[in-house]
């Protein structure tokens, strides 16, 4: 997929530049055709009714400067297209390597390398502007030929049409011989000067769109990406019909039980999926096998490279799974969250509160408006997670302009405000990678408790009297091998590289 810059690029600036540059000179085209056939509906009336042979020579302009262009453009379109598909070049790869210098400006100042990649950088934007040069060179050269041929024409009608005028005043009025008349010759001059400047506009119409290609190549490129659309169509309706089937059978199995979807378990079976990058094709999980009741904490674990991370995205329907089978039933939510701290350039309130404004179709900075019950049920959930005081005091400040990265907030603090999100929007599944990363233990053993009080309890800080009316809460979470844990699963995934997966179930204490 392209990088975020070249994204920005096409749809910030490349898409302006269409819709300036190209799109918007349509109408202009339109009007320059329009004088043109004024032009030549006059020069083709005042050829009718004076029969003089010499007076065809106005429609040369409708024929040898077309004429022309189309010769020019052709002997010249290896050039200027050359010249294009340079540029384009350049301009990706600069874009390429910005995206990578903002990636590892880290790692660049760690280094004391900054001197050394800007002068890179700056050497990329060169190459690139030296191209732009030759090209806006060639561009200039391309519009000045129409000028020149229609200077020619121009010279040429009024050396012959200037004799021939004069012819007419020599021999008087009694010559047999008709000559054109002054006020002809002057007219037709203003046709070759009119004809002339739309065909001029015209070409430079041309070539100004003709200058969009890259960005009309990068827009395509992007609109026409491959997408998995129609799988997850599939998928979401091979979810819908399972979930039919199992709901029937629940029914026959427990006719008493008042929701039978709840027994419903999450299904993993013969999982596999293979990353494949330039050519290479790497196995990151084959075989994986697991059933997870809904109202379970089932923790994934494993070394390094063992495939937690693909498993999860899985889960979470980030990625598809090429073989196999990943059931969830097509009822509950599935939220996936993912290991990197995310935060959204707003207030703090509007951090926690930008899942469940996206629930309510509102906009995130519109946290106000959502009902005062959600709202204070989401300040009560931080203090479960246990914010600091004045995390807590910006977290209900509904009316503070004060930006979220402008707060002395710690990683382990920020990582609380990643988890309060997820469980203010209370999904029926939570898919989270390495929650218990940046936090020490008591700050571990504190989300251990919040999650097992959201599972027990389907929810927090619900009504307890409508706790059998919800659906049951499932958490799925990865952990590094005997690091980082949560003490709140009964079930442990074991995954192994080249080996099939273990399943362990235990009694929650």
């Amino acid at each position: 997929f392209p990088s975020p810059t070249t994204f920005v690029s096409t749809f910030g600036y490349d898409a302006r530049l269409l819709v300036a540059d190209a799109y918007s000179q349509l109408f202009i085209v339109a009007q320059a055709l329009g004088r043109l056939l004024i032009s030549f509906i006059f020069t083709t009336i005042v050829v009718t009714e004076k029969e003089l042979e010499i007076v065809f020579l106005g429609l040369a302009p409708f024929v040898v400067l077309p004429l022309c262009i189309l010769i020019f453009v052709r002997l010249r379109w290896d050039i200027t297209e050359g010249l294009q598909e340079e540029i384009m070049r350049v301009e990706t790869a600069m874009l390429k390597k910005v995206d990578a210098v903002i990636d590892m400006y880290r790692m660049v100042a760690d280094y004391n390398s900054r001197a050394v990649v800007v002068e890179d950088v700056i050497q990329d934007i060169k190459s690139a502007n030296s191209f732009i040069t030759k090209c806006a060179g060639v561009m200039a050269n391309n519009i000045a030929f129409v000028e020149w041929v229609n200077a020619i024409l121009m010279c040429g009608w009024v050396i012959i049409g200037g004799f021939d005028v004069g012819a007419g005043l020599l021999e008087g009025v009694e010559t047999e011989t008709k000559h054109m008349r002054l006020g002809t010759f002057l007219a037709m001059v203003y046709v070759f000067q009119s004809s002339g400047a739309q065909f001029h506009a015209l070409f430079s119409l041309y070539l100004t769109i003709s200058r969009t290609y890259p960005a009309l190549w990068r827009a395509t490129r992007f609109m026409n990406l491959p997408s998995d659309c129609s799988r997850r169509k599939d998928l979401t309706q091979f979810r819908v019909d399972e979930t039919i089937k199992l709901m029937e059978s629940g029914m026959r199995e427990h006719p008493s039980m008042l929701f039978p979807l709840d027994t419903v378990p999450l299904i993993i079976e013969d999982l596999d999926f293979t990353y494949s990058e330039q050519g290479a094709i790497q196995t990151a999980i084959q075989g994986v096998s697991a059933t997870i009741p809904q109202g379970s904490a089932a923790e994934i674990t494993g070394e390094a490279g063992s495939g937690k991370a693909t498993l999860l995205k899985i889960l979470g329907q980030v990625l598809l799974p090429e073989a196999g089978m990943v059931f969830i039933p097509s009822h509950l939510r599935v939220l996936h969250i993912t290991a990197e701290i995310n935060m959204w350039p707003g207030t703090l309130a509007e951090n926690i509160f930008f899942g469940l404004c996206a629930s309510h179709g509102l906009m995130t900075d519109s946290y106000k408006s959502l009902p005062r019950e959600e709202i204070e049920r989401g300040w009560l959930i931080c203090r479960q997670l246990r914010f600091t005081e004045d995390m807590q005091e910006a977290a209900e400040d509904l009316d503070s302009s004060l930006e979220v990265d402008s707060l002395p907030l710690s990683r382990s603090q920020r990582k609380l405000i990643h988890l309060a999100r997820a469980l203010i929007v209370n999904p029926e599944v939570l898919v989270i990678h390495h929650p218990a990363h940046f936090l020490n233990q008591a700050q571990r053993n504190i989300v251990s408790d919040t999650f097992r009080q959201w599972i027990d309890h389907r929810g927090l800080s619900m009504d307890e009297a409508t706790r059998h009316m919800r659906r049951p809460r499932t958490l799925i979470f990865s952990s590094c091998k005997n690091t980082n844990s949560l003490r709140c699963a009964n079930i442990l995934i074991a995954l192994t590289k080249d080996r099939p997966s273990r399943i362990f179930h235990y009694a929650q204490t």
